[in-house]
């Protein structure tokens, strides 16, 4: 009990110093910053339907009826979600047991420090797709509300994807999860529910992909932005009308063999507290569908994250990929401890440390902190690996504070 305390003090000390550093940026940016975290939220529908134009309509009539900044108003909206995003995290994480492997991946740069050492994904529009996915394991724990998961996923899924459509490659694990909470009876029935899940998204999904939106559209859209708000088209507004085919194209010109080298090592050494937990789970449940019963979860895993490639061809924020990725590995993998469908063996934390020769309580602290907090990847995949971010954050919010105030 006192160890479970101990954590819960820090962890929510940690979430509280990473709430303060994102509003603190986030407050900096929405004054005149020129980065995705704020031109990703004005995409809007004043040139037409758009993909990822919800939110930023939906934010310029709350601007225009109060008559305050669309920055602002998209600095509220970004603090707020990102206050929901970690209370969620802490409600779902903080009864975790004292367990070397746990911490590790909890603390993994891929995860939620990632967020404000790289502050051009900070609040980007992934943060409503973090928050729906911890609501609907909130609900799929609870054996009263997982009644509603349907009607949940049925009007929110496509809501999202008029706000970022690449939420359709997460979908798998969204249908993991359903498996393993709901236990259908056959074959049929889990067919049947996901198809009438997921309908109202396939309509979505068919919209987004016969709408025609070329350069007069955008320039109409950046021209309302002008005359209505007195904001230019910049970053993620100039990207609308650009085909998959283009993205394809602009990928493979620029990529080259050291690129995919080192998001190869990013994946093997960020992953592997993931890949050796799911690796030491072991299932207690029996799937009605036997099927179900022959795969591993380390091949559920991979069955989940099969639409991550065609991710990472469409789209430069590599990153960004894998911080997403990360998360839904891992909340995927703890909800399965949490719900009981899974055990971890109790010695997994002592067979880890046998694999890299770890006794020394000092020297486990010292790879403790190396492992969390000195690298993580940058969000442009051409980018290096940046180095302890556990110095350079709280050292650039300092330093960016006594420059500003």
């Amino acid at each position: 009990m006192f160890q479970i305390k101990k954590f819960k003090n820090i962890f929510l000390i940690y979430l509280l110093f990473l709430y303060f550093t994102a509003i603190y940026y986030l407050f900096i940016k929405h004054t005149g910053g020129l980065d995705s975290t704020i031109s990703e939220w004005l995409v809007n529908y004043y040139g037409g339907f758009t993909r990822r134009g919800f939110s930023g309509y939906f934010f310029a009539q709350i601007a225009i009826y109060f008559d305050i900044s669309i920055r602002f108003v998209i600095f509220i909206f970004q603090s707020f979600f990102y206050l929901i995003f970690l209370i969620l995290i802490y409600y779902f994480f903080r009864n975790m047991k004292a367990n070397l492997l746990l911490y590790l991946c909890l603390f993994c740069p891929l995860f939620m420090t990632y967020h404000v050492a790289e502050l051009e994904i900070l609040v980007r529009k992934e943060i409503l797709i973090f928050i729906n996915f911890l609501f609907f394991l909130f609900l799929s724990l609870n054996e009263n509300l997982k009644k509603y998961l349907n009607v949940y996923l049925f009007i929110s899924i496509p809501i999202l994807l008029l706000i970022w459509e690449p939420i359709i490659f997460f979908l798998p694990f969204y249908i993991f999860i359903l498996i393993n909470s709901m236990n259908y009876k056959n074959l049929r029935s889990l067919i049947f529910s996901i198809l009438s899940i997921f309908s109202s998204s396939l309509i979505v999904i068919y919209f987004l992909l016969i709408n025609q939106y070329d350069v007069q559209n955008e320039t109409l859209m950046c021209t309302k932005l002008k005359e209505i708000f007195n904001e230019r088209c910049y970053m993620s507004l100039l990207y609308l009308d650009t085909s998959i085919k283009e993205n394809f194209d602009s990928l493979f010109r620029d990529i080259k063999p050291q690129h995919i080298f080192r998001y190869l090592l990013i994946y093997l050494i960020g992953f592997f507290p993931i890949i050796y937990l799911a690796r030491n789970l072991k299932k207690k449940i029996i799937f009605k569908i036997n099927i179900l019963n022959n795969i591993s979860i380390f091949y559920y895993i991979i069955i989940c994250s099969i639409f991550m490639p065609i991710l990472y061809a469409m789209g430069l924020d590599w990153g960004r990929w894998v911080n997403i990725h990360y998360f839904f590995i891992f909340c995927s993998l703890y909800f399965l401890l949490k719900k009981g469908n899974y055990n971890l063996n109790i010695h997994v934390s002592e067979k880890f440390k046998k694999i890299f020769y770890i006794k020394n309580k000092v020297i486990l602290v010292f790879v403790f902190i190396i492992f969390c907090f000195g690298w993580n990847p940058k969000t442009l995949f051409k980018g290096d690996i940046a180095s302890i971010p556990g110095y350079r954050v709280p050292y650039n919010l300092i330093k960016s504070i006594n420059n500003n105030f």
